[in-house]
């Protein structure tokens, strides 16, 4: 909790020096002279880390739909791969993404086996990251 002392005006201003990454929550307690207090409604607010971040949530995956999160990411084209266990390519895709924060929703085949999977993604400037995915 930060106090700001009353300054005549209707302009106050703090900073949240340690929010948390995802969802934040504000609200305004205002103590009157007479000691009165009010709160304002509550404030959602979303932080993110700033810095880029590819994830894929759940995982194991449910519901058939490996959710792949790009956050803070730059433009580009985006290679994505599925590997199975024996390293067999069972998915190919490319993403023209315009950069910052975007879910990819990749649609699982429900017959294939049980087990741990390989999502590749080359990003524009050449490098690789790979998330194991489990179904």
């Amino acid at each position: 909790m930060t106090d700001v002392p009353a300054n005549g005006g209707t302009d106050y201003f703090a900073l949240d020096k340690n929010p948390v990454s995802g969802y934040n929550y504000y609200r305004i307690r205002s103590v009157d002279r007479d000691g009165a207090q009010a709160y304002s409604e509550i404030a959602k607010v979303w932080m993110s880390n700033n810095k880029p971040l590819l994830s894929v949530f759940p995982n194991p995956v449910v519901n058939g739909i490996v959710n792949l999160r790009f956050e803070n990411m730059p433009s580009g084209k985006y290679l994505i791969r599925l590997l199975n266990p024996s390293g067999q390519v069972i998915l190919n895709n490319s993403l023209n993404f315009a950069g910052g924060n975007y879910n990819e929703k990749i649609p699982w085949n429900y017959q294939m086996a049980h087990g741990s999977y390989q999502l590749e993604i080359t990003r524009p400037d050449g490098s690789v990251k790979t998330i194991i995915v489990m179904y």
